[in-house]
């Protein structure tokens, strides 16, 4: 008589090996999320900070335009709320902020120098932080 002997083999993973990769893997993928969600908020504040150093350039090149006797009788200090940032294909702004112009001649040499800032307020995971960026140039009577 022939016996024949079956044996049984054992290829899975027990619930212990599992459970322990499967809790490797969540935290592997959480780290991979918050690197893709931080990764696109630095995106979008260079960005913002590129459209508005844009902003700052044109408006220095504008006062520049208008002559140094037109900027030196301008207001010393000019607050202009709302400029748009980032807008959308409709012209409607999504972020603005708040344009600050300032005219001065401290030492009295007749330079002028003109400081332009923008300031405006950046959303993250429920947050507010407020950013803001400037340019400056001096400006001669001809």
């Amino acid at each position: 008589m022939c016996r024949t002997m079956h044996t049984r083999t054992t290829g899975g993973f027990t619930l212990t090996e599992v459970m322990v990769s499967s809790l490797i893997i969540a935290f592997l993928l959480l780290g991979l999320l918050t690197s893709f969600i931080m990764g696109r908020y630095v995106t979008q504040v260079a960005k913002h900070r590129a459209q508005v150093t844009n902003e700052l350039r044109a408006r220095i090149e504008y006062l520049k335009g208008l002559g140094y006797d037109a900027v030196n009788n301008m207001e010393s200090v000019t607050v202009e709320l709302d400029v748009p940032i980032d807008s959308v294909r409709g012209g409607s702004a999504v972020l603005s902020g708040t344009r600050t112009t300032t005219i001065t001649d401290e030492d009295g040499d007749d330079m002028l120098e003109v400081r332009v800032e923008i300031q405006w307020v950046e959303r993250h995971m429920g947050q507010e932080v407020t950013v803001s960026e400037e340019l400056r140039t001096l400006m001669a009577p001809r």
